[in-house]
């Protein structure tokens, strides 16, 4: 049996009002980099709760990427909450991506 611990539901609700970070790398002016970046403003918009995210062009910042075992991009990575998550792609897919993500979606 388990016992639940009121600190518990205490730490995870301090846990979701930290925002999510999430880095996107994408390469220079590339048609799936820009598509990547409005799909990713689109998204910040509609996620529940606050979002802190970085844009990174692997041409400027080639160590960032190899720090984040990126070889492919377009490419988000949440930072936090943990575990970390790589989504590949141009982030087009908004609900898949807010599932990877576990955000609610907002049409429901």
């Amino acid at each position: 049996m388990k016992v639940l611990d009121k600190n518990t539901s205490a730490q995870e609700e301090a846990i979701r009002s930290q925002p999510r970070q999430l880095i996107l790398f994408v390469v220079g002016n590339e048609p799936n980099s820009l598509q990547a970046r409005r799909n990713m403003e689109h998204l910040c918009e509609i996620i529940d709760g606050p979002v802190e995210y970085e844009v990174i062009d692997v041409l400027d910042n080639f160590q960032t990427a190899l720090q984040y075992n990126i070889l492919a991009t377009p490419a988000l990575v949440r930072v936090h909450p943990a575990p970390q998550l790589t989504i590949l792609g141009n982030m087009s897919d908004t609900k898949r991506i807010l599932t990877l993500l576990d955000c609610k979606d907002p049409a429901r």
